[in-house]
């Protein structure tokens, strides 16, 4: 199965918000969706909401909002 690659420049791409059906926060890149996985100090990670159980490892870091770093590489 080829992998999906979307590069990104940092200082171009701005995170835009959303809420899920359950309230619960999501950012939305492209027609991607990642769900707030984990928080550690100001650091937020968060995963592909769809697939990521699925092995799907596409992930987006942020810090206040702010992205730092995009991991946007998916396998569906």
């Amino acid at each position: 199965m080829p992998l999906k690659t979307l590069k990104y420049t940092l200082s171009l791409v701005k995170p835009e918000f959303a809420t899920s059906q359950k309230g619960k926060r999501l950012i939305k890149m492209g027609a991607y969706t990642f769900r707030l996985q984990g928080v550690t100090h100001d650091r937020a990670r968060w995963c592909c909401s769809t697939h990521n159980s699925k092995g799907c490892n596409a992930a987006v870091h942020t810090i206040n909002d702010q992205l730092v770093h995009i991991k946007n590489v998916h396998n569906h």
